[in-house]
């Protein structure tokens, strides 16, 4: 047990500021020299990073809905994110780029086509 009770058995499954691509050129690296690999609703770029961890950039333009629809894909891959990068290969940024996507999109249909897409095996 943990200081605060918790078991520690289980790692903590958060969306660091330090698991994300904050900057442009970080961006434009992963769409220039990754692979591109596209499904239905995403275009999924994986670029090789030296960092040791996988990262996670999201795009969604105003093609994929109005504002309420963008948010609520932007969380869908943040949440796929949270509870997959164990699962992802390490050392890759991950770049997804939303597609016009379908409003009622649940969070299993997301992680069964990124994990199609990037290539995970559960």
């Amino acid at each position: 047990m943990s200081p605060r009770g918790r078991s520690d058995a289980r790692p903590r499954a958060r969306f660091r500021k330090e698991e994300r691509l904050l900057l442009r050129p970080e961006y434009r690296r992963a769409t220039a020299h990754g692979n591109r690999r596209t499904s239905a609703h995403f275009v999924v770029y994986l670029a090789s990073n030296n960092i040791g961890r996988p990262r996670l950039g999201i795009t969604a333009s105003r093609k994929v809905g109005k504002a309420v629809v963008r948010n609520r894909v932007k969380r869908l891959i943040r949440e796929y994110f949270r509870v997959s990068k164990h699962c992802l290969p390490p050392s890759r940024d991950v770049v997804v780029i939303a597609r016009k996507a379908d409003a009622e999109m649940r969070l299993q249909e997301v992680m069964r086509e990124l994990d199609r897409v990037i290539g995970v095996r559960r």
